[in-house]
């Protein structure tokens, strides 16, 4: 693994028991991600999308196959190295904002600084400069509930964000904004990779968000089938959505079979 490279799974593979059948969900999945790259992953429900990002995120474990992640092996982690490498190196951002009801904005950043032991100082500190950096000083004392749809989301990234990790995955962040909440979300992770320097792992099925990534990579029946720039790309056939996007196997949303364009 070179310097630059900050994720990298070899022939990964994710097998769920279901009764006496099983489901492949990841099938020999080699994966190379470069530090301060934001990579798109589209693919139809089911894909296995999400199920590498939990792997990658050390939520779950794979059947076969390495993963190595922030110059760690996770394979040879126990569930204290897992836990302690959730806590330092990666942010997670869900579709539902997983925030604490009971919880301040501002408290809710705090959490991961707290668990981390951080000192009150610099927890309060810290929390600040988020707040600031992201212009959403006026809703730090504000609930989840006394919050927009989208205001919630960002307060979630910088929950991710509080722990200064070095890989922020996000599965389906916009999947319940509206077009200008979204807009918003997608500037909030291109500023995440300029200023701040994160590497960004983005499952989406919104092509509009997807362009955010320096590449895209498509998944289908638990493989990445296609791994190139996104104007070449992961397009949408004219059953799901209207898009000018050529040179695609299969429309992201739907599955279904596409003839590539000169």
């Amino acid at each position: 693994m070179t310097q630059e490279t900050i994720v990298q799974t070899h022939n990964l593979k994710k097998v769920f028991e279901h009764g006496t059948s099983e489901i492949h969900a990841l099938n020999e999945v080699n994966l190379t991600v470069k530090s301060n790259q934001i990579v798109s992953i589209m693919g139809v429900s089911g894909s296995g999308k999400s199920t590498l990002l939990h792997l990658i995120g050390g939520i779950d474990s794979p059947t076969d196959g390495t993963i190595i992640s922030c110059c760690l092996s996770l394979n040879g982690l126990n569930e204290k190295e897992l836990a302690k490498y959730r806590r330092e190196k990666v942010g997670f951002v869900f579709q539902f904002e997983n925030l604490s009801p009971i919880l301040t904005a501002e408290e809710n950043i705090e959490l991961p600084l707290k668990i981390l032991g951080m000192a009150r100082e610099q927890r309060k500190r810290r929390v600040t400069e988020l707040l600031t950096r992201m212009g959403m000083n006026s809703r730090a004392t504000h609930a989840p509930h006394a919050l927009s749809g989208g205001e919630r989301q960002r307060i979630a990234v910088l929950v991710a964000l509080a722990n200064d990790a070095e890989i922020i995955l996000a599965d389906e962040p916009t999947g319940e904004l509206d077009s200008e909440n979204t807009q918003i979300i997608i500037d909030l992770f291109k500023q995440l990779k300029i200023e701040f320097g994160k590497t960004i792992l983005l499952v989406t099925h919104n092509p509009v968000v997807a362009r955010i990534g320096d590449i895209a990579l498509e998944m289908r029946d638990g493989k990445i089938i296609g791994n190139a720039p996104l104007q070449q790309y992961a397009t949408f056939c004219s059953d799901c959505s209207a898009s000018n996007l050529t040179l695609v196997q299969y429309c992201s949303s739907c599955g279904h079979p596409l003839i590539p364009k000169a």
